[in-house]
């Protein structure tokens, strides 16, 4: 399975593409909103996986709503619990991004659809 992992922080972005590269995921990462939808839709990959606050000009949030109208499957990650609610009502599936138990479960989750 070939997920895009969108995270500006590159401890946490290494980290999570560490997890994901050994669980035997292909991961390719970006370290900015700026040209992400662009990327994910030329990349074409079966996850996206995005944080939402990641200091330049777009949240994670607007880039996972915008895919998901692509028909882009993305899970929005962040530590800031007031997006989760804004997330789920726009049907975006939210994960802590410290909890990398339930972010490796959701994954595998997505790759059985």
């Amino acid at each position: 399975m070939k997920i895009l992992l969108i995270e500006d922080d590159e401890s946490v972005r290494n980290a999570i593409q560490h997890y994901l590269e050994r669980s035997g995921y292909e991961v390719h990462t970006m370290d900015t909103s700026v040209g992400a939808v662009e990327e994910a839709v030329r990349l074409s990959p079966d996850l996206v996986l995005t944080d939402h606050n990641l200091g330049d000009c777009e949240t994670g949030l607007a880039i996972a709503h915008k895919l998901k109208c692509k028909n882009i499957r993305a899970i929005l990650m962040s530590a800031d619990s007031t997006v989760r609610g804004p997330s789920l009502d726009m049907g975006v599936p939210f994960v802590f991004k410290t909890d990398i138990y339930e972010l490796m479960t959701m994954v595998q989750a997505h790759e059985d659809k």
